[in-house]
């Protein structure tokens, strides 16, 4: 019995001290939130890319943050990691602002983390049964429906092809794992199924930054044919033994 006591206070200690380190990182943490450039090789978000994980409690708190481009920088960082604990808490923070009746703002050139969850296919839904202007704002859940390998995703992603989304797009090139060879950006670049091989030449591709266990790169991708025609997209890869997949994509921005 002594020992059950003793063991809950030692763990109740350690919560506590994970807590409280937690609260003293935030403010740094909004910090960098608050600054942080969403489209763009910005060294802030390669920051909290990196520290991210370790960072979980605080994004999760900057979701209710009384400043929405805290709340909206903060979702970014949370989908790009694709962490777990991130992920189901923002999924949970949307239900509870919609139960409660409350908006909250979506930056159309998130990320979207795998597995897909209900909430990401409920948007999709949404954005069939809008007008065919609208339909075009899908683009990274499209991508998520081609990446991620399950059933659901497959059957949303045929339904799309009959009304002309994705016709082009090789499912087995997308979900293929590619080995590094030393260069993860030109790796990436060479294997960049969303691009055709004419966007390729005239392409770049850097290494943002690992997320902490270094099984997760965020990559810029940059498409330049001139003035005003340029495309920007971050890529998120995911490392499985000594190879990486495609996890998630999203064209962030054009010109």
């Amino acid at each position: 019995m002594k020992l059950k006591v003793l063991f809950f206070l030692v763990f109740s200690f350690s919560n506590f001290c994970f807590a409280q380190a937690q609260t003293k990182t935030y403010k740094n943490t909004r910090k960098l939130l608050a600054k942080m450039e969403r489209s763009s090789f910005d060294s802030t978000l390669r920051n909290l890319f990196q520290t991210g994980d370790d960072r979980i409690n605080d994004l999760i708190k900057a979701l209710d943050d009384s400043d929405n481009e805290i709340s909206l920088n903060a979702q970014i960082v949370i989908r790009a990691l694709g962490n777990e604990k991130g992920t189901e808490a923002m999924y949970e923070w949307f239900a509870k602002r919609e139960k409660e009746n409350k908006s909250y703002s979506i930056y159309l050139g998130s990320l979207t983390p795998l597995p897909l969850k209900d909430w990401e296919f409920k948007q999709i839904d949404n954005y069939l049964e809008a007008k065919d202007s609208n339909k075009k704002l899908m683009g990274s859940q499209i991508y998520a429906l081609i990446l991620d390998e399950s059933e659901k995703s497959n059957r949303y992603f045929q339904n799309l092809k009959k009304i002309g989304f994705g016709n082009d797009v090789d499912i087995s090139q997308a979900r293929k794992s590619f080995k590094e060879n030393g260069n993860l950006s030109k790796a990436v670049l060479k294997n960049a199924f969303f691009l055709t091989d004419e966007e390729k030449n005239y392409s770049i591709a850097k290494l943002m930054a690992y997320n902490k266990s270094k099984n997760k790169a965020l990559i810029y991708i940059k498409t330049n044919f001139g003035a005003l025609m340029e495309t920007w997209y971050h890529v998120v890869l995911q490392k499985t033994g000594n190879e990486w997949k495609f996890y998630s994509l999203s064209q962030t921005a054009n010109s």
